[in-house]
């Protein structure tokens, strides 16, 4: 079978695979330095847009999956919970920065086996600005632009900053007057 070579830039390193049919995943993950994990995760993230009079916010849905209760990050805090926007070429759109924030409540949730936690993203600050997330100091959020298509994807850290994230399936949205999800990929 013909090897195709591929390079992978990540960060200020180029590093060559060799890729062939089946192992292009696994490859592809050793050269970026992830960890692929078979089976389903323990935790799961979903979000949904939720349409106000004036604003659309956003309800993230955080579910243990578990046979046991867990304690993670509030998705409030700091570094817990982001989202990653791609306009209809697949670029990704840049987040602007709202407002500076020192948030020294910290707080966590425990969940039971099967238990599903809701937190409501409120879209407040700006009224085209979606998907607000807090970093290590600062309010994030997405200004998207009237008759639009933006692909969505919600990463939640239930460890906080130092820990891995899951990642919540990709939602295809159109920003129009009447925002609605196209559907899910």
């Amino acid at each position: 079978m013909k090897r195709v070579w591929i390079a992978i830039i990540f960060g200020a390193l180029l590093v060559p695979v060799a890729l062939t049919g089946q192992d292009v995943t696994e490859k592809t993950a050793e050269a970026l330095g992830t960890l692929v994990m078979p089976g389903d995760p323990k935790i799961v993230v979903e979000f949904e847009l939720v349409r106000k009079l004036e604003r659309c916010d956003v309800e993230v849905k955080i579910t243990n999956r578990s046979d046991t209760a867990i304690t993670v990050e509030h998705p409030g805090n700091r570094y817990a919970l982001a989202f990653l926007v791609m306009n209809e070429l697949g670029n990704v759109v840049e987040p602007v920065g709202l407002a500076k924030v020192n948030r020294a409540k910290h707080e966590a949730i425990v969940l039971k086996p099967g238990e599903t936690f809701t937190h409501t993203v409120v879209s407040s600050v700006r009224p085209r600005c979606l998907f607000q997330f807090l970093s290590g100091s600062a309010l994030f959020g997405y200004e998207l632009e009237f008759g639009k298509t933006y692909r969505v994807v919600a990463v939640y850290r239930p460890e906080g900053k130092d820990g891995e994230g899951v990642c919540s399936a990709e939602k295809v949205i159109e920003f129009e007057a009447h925002l609605h999800e196209v559907g899910t990929e």
